[in-house]
C-alpha cells in the first residue's frame, strides 16, 4: 500500500470524529447566589450540570440555545465547573470561579413566639418546605419569558441577597432574596409570565405567591396582606398578584421577592441582568466570552 494511502487512512478516524460543543460564559466569576449563563450554537439537546443539579439548555433569540445554571449561596468558593453533557463529541468542562456573596448582618425584633419556634411550627415549616420543593420538582416546560424580570412592586432594596439575619439577638438566617420597601396595600406585580404554582398562607411568608416562568425559574412573592390569584391561573408581566403587607415571620410590612432556579435560591437581581444578556442573545466574540475546556477550539495560552 502506498505511504501516502495507509497515512490518509489513519487520519480517517480522527477526520470522523464528532467536535465537542462550543460553549461560552458571559462570567468566569461568579457570586454565590449568581448564575452561570451559557451559550452556544451547538444543536441538540445540551444539558448542563452542577453538584446534583441538571439544567436543560433552551432557544434564544437570535439563534443557539443557552442556559442560567445557578451558584447556591452556600456553595464552595474558588475554582469550580459546570459539565455540559449531550453533544455527540463528549462532555464539555466550564470552569469559573465561586466568589462571596458578601452581605451585612443585622438584628431584626420579632415577638418571641416567633424567634423560637414551638415543635407545631417547626413541623409546619418543615411540611411547607415540602411544598416548595414538590414545586420546583417539575417546573413548567419550555420558557414564558423573553424580556428581563419587572420591578414587582415597592421602593429601594431593604434586605439584600445574602445577608445574615440575627433574630432578636440570636443568628437564625441567611437572607435568600430580596426585601423591597413597601408600605401595605402596596400592588405586587408578576416579575414575568407564568402559572402560579402555590398562593397559600405560610408560617415564614404569610401569604405567599410562587410563579413558575418555565426553563426551572421560579419567583417568590411574600408577606402579602391580600392575595388576588390563585394556584393555577396565569399570569402576564406586570399582573397585579396581590398586596404588599406584614403577614408571616416579618418586623414590619415589606415586600419579600425571591427567586429559584431548579430550587436553587438565586439573587433576583443577578437573574435580571443574565435575563437582560439573553433577551437580544447574540453569540458573544470569544474575547468577551469564557471558552470552555474540551471546546473544539482550545483557549488562548496567556
Amino acid at each position: 500500500m502506498p505511504m501516502s494511502l495507509a497515512a490518509a487512512l489513519c487520519l480517517l478516524p480522527c477526520l470522523a470524529a464528532p467536535a465537542p460543543p462550543q460553549v461560552h460564559a458571559e462570567a468566569v466569576r461568579v457570586p454565590q447566589g449568581g448564575v452561570v449563563l451559557l451559550r452556544t450554537r451547538t444543536p441538540g439537546a445540551l444539558t448542563a450540570r452542577l453538584d446534583d443539579k441538571v439544567h436543560p439548555f433552551f432557544p434564544v433569540p437570535g439563534g443557539g440555545q443557552a442556559v442560567m445554571v445557578p451558584v447556591p449561596w452556600n456553595s464552595p468558593l474558588g475554582a469550580r465547573e459546570v459539565t455540559v453533557e449531550g453533544g455527540a463529541g463528549g462532555p464539555v468542562r466550564v470552569p469559573f470561579t465561586a466568589t462571596p456573596c458578601q452581605g451585612p448582618t443585622i438584628t431584626v425584633k420579632v415577638p418571641p413566639s416567633t424567634a423560637k419556634l414551638s415543635e407545631a411550627d417547626q413541623a409546619r415549616a418543615a411540611r411547607e418546605r415540602e411544598d416548595f420543593l414538590a414545586v420546583y420538582a417539575s417546573p413548567e416546560e419550555g420558557r414564558a419569558w423573553t424580556a428581563p424580570f419587572l420591578q414587582p412592586g415597592g421602593g429601594r432594596v431593604t434586605c439584600g441577597f445574602g445577608t445574615t439575619r440575627r433574630f432578636n439577638g440570636e443568628v437564625q438566617s441567611v437572607h435568600r432574596g430580596l426585601d423591597l420597601r413597601a408600605p401595605s396595600g402596596t400592588p405586587v406585580r408578576a416579575a414575568a409570565p407564568g402559572r402560579v404554582r402555590l398562593a397559600k398562607d405560610v408560617f415564614f411568608g404569610g401569604n405567599l405567591i410562587i410563579l413558575d416562568h418555565g426553563a426551572g425559574l421560579f419567583t417568590i412573592y411574600a408577606h402579602l396582606s391580600r392575595m388576588a390569584v390563585k394556584a393555577g391561573d396565569e399570569v402576564r408581566a406586570g399582573d397585579r398578584l396581590g398586596l404588599s403587607g406584614a403577614t408571616g415571620r416579618v418586623s414590619g410590612p415589606h415586600l419579600h421577592w425571591g427567586a429559584s432556579i431548579a430550587g436553587v435560591d438565586v439573587d433576583p437581581l443577578l437573574v435580571r441582568k443574565a435575563m437582560a444578556s439573553l433577551a437580544g442573545a447574540q453569540e458573544p466574540a470569544a474575547r468577551r466570552g469564557h471558552r470552555a475546556r474540551g471546546s473544539a477550539t482550545p483557549p488562548r495560552k496567556r
